[in-house]
């Protein structure tokens, strides 16, 4: 099985209140959205299941992409099973235009 991390380019077309399990509700603008995760055992999976219509909402990102569309996926994989998702989140962090909704 291939370890490593992804990154999803996610598409949000109008604005939404969305109830994200327990944490609450969050007001998620219009726009683009990238989420990085990591899959020790199996990354083509995880990522398939993200691709998915049909899944039970097992992650915080479910229920945003209940409401979004997956446009775009990278996978970096990489054989260290402490792989540092920092390392892929960094550019992203210090663009002028990011935000954080959760």
């Amino acid at each position: 099985m291939t370890k490593g991390a992804y990154q999803l380019l996610i598409r949000l077309d109008r604005d939404q209140t969305i109830t994200v399990g327990r944490i609450g509700r969050f007001r998620f603008p219009a726009g683009y959205y990238v989420y990085t995760g990591s899959a020790m055992n199996g990354i083509e999976a995880r990522v398939r299941r993200h691709l998915s219509s049909r899944k039970r909402i097992r992650w915080h990102i479910d229920y945003l992409l209940e409401h979004a569309r997956i446009i775009r996926y990278a996978i970096r994989e990489s054989p260290v099973s402490d792989f540092r998702l920092s390392t892929l989140d960094f550019r992203l962090e210090h663009h002028p235009d990011r935000q954080q909704p959760i």
